[in-house]
Parts: C-alpha cells; structure tokens; sequence
C-alpha cells in the first residue's frame, strides 16, 4: 500500500496491536483493559492464526497454545490472575501442588519440599492450558476495549512513523498500530522477515509430554525425577470423570526420543515405571504423547520503535524447573506496567519507553535462564564427583527449611530475585 493511500485515511488504525491469541498474549490483553482502563480507553487487537470455536465464544479448540499441555503455575502468576478477574474460573480446572519429592533415580539422597512447613496454602497450581486459554478468551469476549481477530495470519510487519502497520494474508490494508507486541511463540515466523535473530543453545534433549493416569491419585504430590539420560517431572491434575490423572514431562536424548515414541502405550508406561519407581502405584492409561525438541532460545533485540518481542518469541527456556511461562508473566505484567506510567502523549511504541521495560527485566531473565542451566548441568553430569554434590545438596535440601523455601520458589517458576525468606511454621 502507498504511502499516498495511507495519507488518504485508509489505513485502520489501533493503539496496541498483540500478535499471538496464547497465554501470555492474551493475559496481556486482559490486563491493559482491566488493570490500566484509563490509561488504555481506546483499542487493542488480539490477533491469533488458528481459529477459536464459534460453538463456545472464548474457547480456542484448534489453537497450538491451547492443547492439553499442562502449565505450572506459580504464586505471582496466580496473583496476577486473581488481580484481573479470571482466577475463579481457572481454579476450578487446576490442581495444587502442596508437596514437590525430588529425587535421583539410583542414588540416596531425596528431599520433600512442603508447603505447609513453609508457611503456605500450595506452592503453585498445574492446569491444562486448554482451561486457562479458555477462561482468558471468555472474560476477553467481553471487554470492548479488545476486539478479537482469528484465524488471522499476519504476513509481515512494516515499520512506519507512527509505529508500525500489520498485513495479514490477502490483506491490501493494513492495520496500523502504535506498537505491535509480537507474542506469536518460540518459532516466530516475522522475527527473522524483521532481521531479528536469536541466541540459540541446543540441549540435544526432547521433551516428551503427555498425560495419564495412575493407580494412586496424587492428591497435590508433584514429582522431579533425575536419570541418567534425563530428567522427569509427574504433576498433579484435576481428576477427569472422577479418575485420577498427572501430567508428564519426559526428557530424553534427542537420539533415543524416536524410539520412545514408537513404544506401544504398555511398553512406554513400563519403562516409564522402571525410571519412575513405584510411586502412585504405577499407571494404568496413557494419553496423546507429544515430543518437542528442546533449546534455549533468547533473541538479542526484546524491542525497537513500534515493536516489542515478548513471550516465547523473546526467551525459550528448558522446562527443568517450570520456569519459562512464569518468567513470560513477570515480562507481560511489567510491560503493561511500563505502557500505563507513560506520559501524556507518548506513543506506546515509543523506543525509549520500550527499552526501560527491556532493561527492567533483563536481569530476570537472565538469572532465571542461567539457574535453570546450571541445574541442568549438576543434574545430567555423569561425574563421580558432581553425582557426590546433588547428593548432598538432596541431603541438605531434607536437612534446612530455609534452603528448601528458596528452592522450592525457583522449582515453581519464582524469580530467583524476588524469593524472599517467608516466616516457618515449623
């Protein structure tokens, strides 16, 4: 489109434009309306490329960020939803998790973190992402302020004075916005169009996901498991037609993830039992399994004029501790903070506004990545030596309250900055 039509009043405009309808996307857009109404009277667009459910306005029944993966969520993002509104209805399809048992499979040494020792109700909750899309979409369809746009590809980014215009497939008009936020995951297909690029370390790992159920219910027990090859996490679910269920998060070599996934359902649940040991008495179905290769992946440009990178498209983490959607909420909340504090005139696209919300966080973000890595480390180490140090640091973990608390606040996603001693019960 020439600059001429633009000029001409053609060109549809927004204030602020959210690529990507996920999790983090839509919780954003939540939160500018509901948090900051003032600060934001005008529009926001949520777009999203797969289509939501006409049968269920606010269900997204075909989108990727809305499968039946399950999330952890920790306190500050339970916070954050109780503080926009949707924490009822997301609790009613999540679990809390009020015991974490990490152990290493072969070795002595286990701990148990509990929450009531430590002062609390439950360390966080774990839901399918299917519930907590569905109850963000349903609170979003009926917000004015936001207008829902999907199944809508965005086909490129083009930067403009006035921040930048959005162009989806077959479109000749662009939608102009004062600044985009691209949320679109941790495969964006517009960062590289935008010659974005990004630090990429490959772990040569596969996660594995899936759901089943065993023949004990977890009743709010979570499970970190370390192998040799690997490591496991079994979390809590709400029950599915009164039978028990857990999630499962499984990573294996990149080589050996092939042959997992080929296993028949009774070979697979065996030689997840010989890894898992008899806790919960076994299993007795399984679910889908889905297998995602795994990275860290953090670009090198979080913002420029009329632009921010935010979610998965700014920083993949390994999911060894549950950090990365939490780490994604902290990013969104303090975002929407940055846009509300504003001066009066100021574009929300404005790049110095943009690179103060980007400062604010890097330390975060880079903290978190690099405690995650460094667990990763002690843990997949075949070292004599380092196999001494995790068993002591289980022991040690069994042994000191206060150790377990600041533990037990990185395992369920917390900042490693903001972890703060709170008083013990015991």
């Amino acid at each position: 489109m020439s600059e001429s039509s633009a000029k001409a009043g053609k060109v549809e405009k927004a204030d602020i434009v959210i690529v990507g309808g996920g999790l983090v996307g839509a919780t954003l857009a939540l939160a500018l309306t509901r948090l900051y109404p003032v600060a934001y009277p005008r529009r926001i667009v949520l777009i999203e490329a797969a289509a939501f459910s006409p049968q269920a306005p606010g269900t997204a029944q075909h989108s990727p960020s809305f499968d039946t993966r399950a999330t952890a969520l920790s306190e500050s993002t339970v916070d954050v939803f109780k503080q926009l509104g949707v924490w009822p209805l997301i609790e009613s399809v999540a679990a809390p998790i009020s015991l974490i048992h990490v152990s290493e499979q072969g070795r002595w040494g286990a701990t148990r973190l509990n929450a009531e020792e430590q002062g609390r109700e439950a360390f966080g909750h774990v839901a399918l992402n299917s519930g907590i899309g569905q109850a963000l979409l349903q609170q979003l369809a009926n917000e004015p302020g936001v207008a829902l746009r999907a199944p809508w590809r965005v086909k490129r980014l083009q930067p403009v004075p006035q921040g930048m215009d959005v162009y989806g497939d077959g479109d000749a008009e662009p939608l102009r916005a004062g600044l985009v936020v691209l949320a679109d995951g941790g495969r964006s297909p517009l960062l590289p169009s935008l010659g974005i690029q990004a630090s990429v370390h490959p772990y040569e790992q596969v996660a594995i996901i899936a759901n089943l159920e065993p023949y004990e219910a977890a009743n709010g027990r979570a499970f970190e498991r370390f192998t040799d090859d690997g490591a496991m996490a079994i979390l809590p679910l709400c029950e599915h037609q009164g039978r028990p269920r857990v999630a499962l998060v499984w990573t294996r070599p990149a080589e050996d993830a092939g042959r997992v996934l080929q296993l028949s359902d009774a070979e697979f649940i065996r030689e997840l039992e010989v890894q898992f040991g008899e806790r919960l008495g076994g299993f007795r179905w399984l679910g889908e399994r889905v297998a995602y290769p795994l990275s860290r992946q953090i670009v090198r440009e979080q913002s420029r004029h009329g632009l921010v990178v935010l979610g998965n498209a700014a920083h993949t983490l390994h999911p060894i501790a549950g950090q990365g959607f939490n780490l994604c909420m902290r990013d969104a909340m303090a975002l929407a903070t940055h846009l509300q504090q504003r001066k009066e005139g100021e574009s929300p696209g404005d790049a110095g506004l943009l690179r103060a919300y980007v400062s604010g966080q890097q330390t975060d973000q880079l903290w978190t990545a690099m405690a995650g890595d460094v667990l990763l480390s002690v843990f997949a180490s075949s070292s004599r030596l380092v196999s001494r140090v995790r068993q002591a640091g289980l022991i040690s973990l069994a042994l000191l309250p206060g150790l377990r608390h600041r533990v037990a606040d990185f395992g369920m996603g917390k900042s490693p900055l903001n972890a703060t001693r709170q008083p013990s019960q015991v």
